[in-house]
């Protein structure tokens, strides 16, 4: 009787923790706050977390992979991710919005309002108000700041027709 209880609860251990049975199915995972014109795709987000695949749901550790996400994809924000019984998860994710440009040696880098550079088109960075020093050296962070900070006072109205904060 002790050999056989072993050999069961052996058995449902590894039903649950390490066969396939409840392994995450990325045709499973739904990806929510996303716009269909963003520069984020979910497919972007699913690649974040593809070492997922396969794992059972009962060892995905939910706080890493949202992590992971907001490491390996610069335009997240923030990111939750939740289990989806059986055999799925659900991730939400907030972007960052680009609100200004860095100019430094003669390429522009999108910056959110807490001043995280961002990866973005160039015709999409272009678009934005471009910040830069009069001797095109990277700003020091205070400087940077304070130019957000400037562009952040300004009500949407102005704040749409300026092209550039230079300091």
């Amino acid at each position: 009787v002790g050999l056989g209880s072993l050999v069961i609860i052996l058995g449902v251990v590894w039903a649950l923790f390490f066969s396939p049975l409840l392994g995450v199915k990325s045709a499973n995972v739904q990806v929510t706050g996303i716009s269909k014109d963003s520069s984020v795709s979910a497919a972007d987000i699913l690649e974040s977390i593809s070492e997922a695949d396969g794992t059972s749901i009962l060892r995905i550790n939910v706080g890493k992979l949202a992590t992971e996400i907001q490491d390996k994809v610069s335009l997240v924000k923030t990111a939750t991710v939740s289990r989806d019984w059986p055999n799925g998860l659900t991730v939400d994710v907030t972007l960052r919005t680009p609100v200004a440009c860095l100019v430094v040696d003669d390429s522009c880098v999108g910056l959110d309002s807490d001043g995280v550079q961002l990866e973005l088109p160039q015709e999409s960075a272009d678009a934005l108000p471009h910040l830069t020093t009069q001797n095109g050296e990277a700003p020091t962070s205070e400087t940077m700041e304070t130019m957000l900070v400037v562009l952040a006072a300004l009500d949407s109205g102005t704040r749409s027709s300026v092209a550039s904060i230079e300091v």
